[in-house]
């Protein structure tokens, strides 16, 4: 159905966002653990912490979000599970 291409492709531009926000953190900070409730972006300290508990179910065997790209490109920033 066309709802759910387009809420996917909601949800892809959302995390292309969301990672692009952490790559700049990174950058100013030298790594990427966002503090949960980070004053200056607090939507970015509640993706990250989303992005390790979907990574936590996936390492589970439970129903995750988290893909292989996902984590490729997580780690590949230097993300820390």
């Amino acid at each position: 159905p066309k709802g759910v291409a387009e809420e996917m492709k909601k949800r892809d531009a959302n995390w292309a966002r969301r990672f692009r926000e952490l790559e700049k953190y990174k950058k100013f900070h030298k790594n990427c653990n966002v503090p949960r409730r980070w004053k200056d972006n607090p939507q970015l300290g509640m993706w990250v912490a989303q992005q390790r508990k979907q990574y936590r179910l996936l390492k589970k065997g439970q129903s995750s979000r988290m893909t292989d790209e996902t984590i490729r490109n997580l780690e590949g920033i230097g993300f820390e599970w």
